[in-house]
């Protein structure tokens, strides 16, 4: 590998990680739902599905709701119009949706170094995501990206940000990788695609995070220098 090639990649959720968002996020799917399943409950209980991604709970959904799979126009379908609805949201709402303290000087910090590659993997569909990242005005623009436009499991998505990664940084492979996310469902999918973790959350979330083992948790972004020294010491570990 070319020595002055990044030799880490760090791959970040967007919901409840780089944004503040969860709240909007979840009241817009579940009004989505209703209106596109006719029902007036959806399961909110995120934990309860195989798959916690907005194509994986949408598919559960159909599943359990209509007795049968989803198909791909019903998938754009309920896409399009979770778009409009948080486009919506955010117009009327503007501050339901923030970065995360520190999120955007950490990113800046990151794409200084020449040996950190960074990569998106979100659990959420790309033009949601893209419409929340443009109203929090994150610098993500040049950043390899996947999200649930591309799989319904947390894992597929992260192997094609993963890949993406690669293709975008021309290196054949990354010697340390780190995922940061906020969700047990992002620990369990970083154990299982050999990634180490970094937690980012605060009260209930942090509580929960810490029972899953996880050893690096912080609120925010804030603590920059502490976050990096973690990065790097991550590395020497893996």
């Amino acid at each position: 590998m070319n020595p002055t090639a990044p030799q880490t990649l760090v791959m970040f959720d967007i919901d409840g990680t780089l944004l503040d968002s969860g709240a909007i996020d979840d009241r817009c799917y579940i009004e989505t739902a209703k209106v596109q399943f006719s029902v007036d409950e959806i399961n909110s209980d995120w934990r309860s599905y195989p798959h916690v991604t907005n194509s994986g709970i949408t598919a559960t959904l159909h599943q359990q709701l209509l007795g049968t799979q989803t198909s791909p126009l019903f998938i754009e379908q309920f896409r399009s119009a979770f778009t409009h609805r948080i486009q919506a949201a955010l117009a009327a709402e503007p501050q339901s949706c923030q970065a995360v303290t520190g999120a955007i000087a950490f990113l800046n910090q990151l794409r200084q170094r020449s040996d950190i590659a960074l990569a998106i993997a979100t659990g959420g569909w790309h033009s949601c995501a893209q419409a929340k990242l443009s109203h929090a005005q994150l610098p993500t623009e040049d950043i390899p990206f996947a999200s649930a436009s591309d799989a319904q499991e947390r894992e597929a998505i992260m192997a094609i940000a993963h890949q993406r990664a690669l293709t975008h940084y021309q290196v054949p492979r990354f010697q340390h990788r780190i995922y940061i996310g906020d969700g047990i469902w992002d620990v369990q999918a970083s154990r299982i695609a050999g990634y180490q973790f970094i937690g980012i959350a605060a009260g209930e979330k942090a509580e929960a995070l810490a029972r899953t083992n996880t050893r690096h948790i912080f609120p925010n972004f804030a603590r920059s220098d502490d976050l990096l020294q973690t990065i790097a010491q991550l590395t020497c570990k893996s």
